[in-house]
């Protein structure tokens, strides 16, 4: 009689299945730390680690407010027609700080619908002729972040 020999041939399997089990949970283990190492590059340094948390104390404004800036942004967009039926309505969002002297510095476009709109948009924050102060937390100026959307229209003629 062989009782021995079923048993061990059972165990053996059940063995494999473990072992192949931890191997899985191993390479799953190392695989999300070598996706975890972030590049630093893409973050901003923070130079003064107590204003971390801050709420501003006065925003960036531009002479005559946000509304005079969306004005001449939508006076001044020539890819904008008018007529009586819309078509459709987009928005390109453009990014942009405000410096510590008031100027707009890093203007990009981060959220895009095409070339001719996302250029447009881009040349219309560059070149808006409109001044900005500065923002500031405990009387200190700061640059900040500001994104605007620049919309685009299109009208049936």
């Amino acid at each position: 009689m062989r009782t021995g020999a079923p048993t061990q041939c059972l165990h053996r399997p059940l063995e494999h299945i473990i072992m192949k089990a931890y191997l899985i949970l191993i390479i799953a283990f190392l695989s999300t730390l070598s996706y975890s190492q972030v590049d630093s590059s893409i973050y901003a340094s923070v130079c003064d680690e107590e204003e971390m948390g801050w709420t501003l104390e006065i925003l960036p404004e531009v002479e005559g407010g946000l509304e005079a800036f969306r004005n001449w942004i939508a006076e001044n967009n020539k890819l904008m027609n008018s007529s009586d039926t819309l078509v459709w309505e987009q928005f390109v969002a453009v990014q942009f700080w405000v410096d510590t002297t008031g100027t707009l510095k890093d203007i990009g476009v981060i959220r895009g619908i095409g070339a001719p709109y996302d250029y447009e948009a881009f040349r219309l924050v560059s070149n808006c002729p409109l001044k900005w102060t500065p923002g500031s937390i405990r009387g200190k100026k700061i640059s900040v972040r500001y994104v605007i959307p620049v919309r685009f229209t299109d009208y049936e003629e």
